[in-house]
């Protein structure tokens, strides 16, 4: 149960949470004449490296972690380990790959975050110039396919770096749009 409230929470603060640490709970107890009595038994600490968004209503995560379900709550588990990957290429393509499981085929993927984003860049492929992708799926290509002419690695993991925080909120957007 932990897991997956931590599950919830890095997804709702758009944050890896890496170690976690229960020191007890509470739980509620709804009595026979509907008053409920909270048994306080401790406390879940958690550590975040950074948060994207700059401004938190703890209300509203409070709200959002007490909803019985976050539309696309299959995919949380793996949203949060795409967070916690150790460099942002990594990160980046596990994200990418949520994607995939979500949509199936690279263009549907790209239709999404043009639905997202509409001014995302979109270019020609190198290699079949006919169909166009988006800066996300041209990036993600050129990791997955290190062949494809005039890759720089080094300027496509700078590339990454700079639209990392917007491709997780597409994720995001992604995710909840699932049911």
């Amino acid at each position: 149960m932990v897991e997956q409230v931590l599950d919830k929470l890095s997804f709702v603060l758009l944050t890896p949470i890496q170690r976690a640490r229960l020191d007890g709970g509470s739980i509620e107890v709804i009595k026979k004449d509907g008053s409920v009595e909270v048994r306080r038994m401790g406390t879940i600490r958690i550590e975040v490296d950074t948060l994207i968004e700059k401004r938190i209503d703890s209300r509203s995560v409070r709200t959002e972690l007490q909803s019985k379900d976050i539309p696309g709550s299959q995919y949380l588990k793996l949203f949060r380990f795409a967070l916690q990957a150790p460099d942002m290429v990594t990160e980046f393509m596990f994200l990418y790959a949520i994607l995939l499981t979500i949509f199936d085929k690279q263009g549907e993927v790209d239709r999404f975050i043009r639905s997202i984003e509409p001014d995302v860049p979109y270019t020609p492929r190198p290699d079949k110039p006919r169909i166009k992708e988006t800066i996300y799926t041209r990036l993600r290509n050129e990791v997955a396919h290190p062949n494809r002419p005039k890759v720089d690695l080094t300027k496509t993991r700078e590339e990454i770096s700079k639209v990392l925080p917007k491709f997780i909120f597409i994720v995001k957007k992604a995710i909840e749009r699932t049911s």
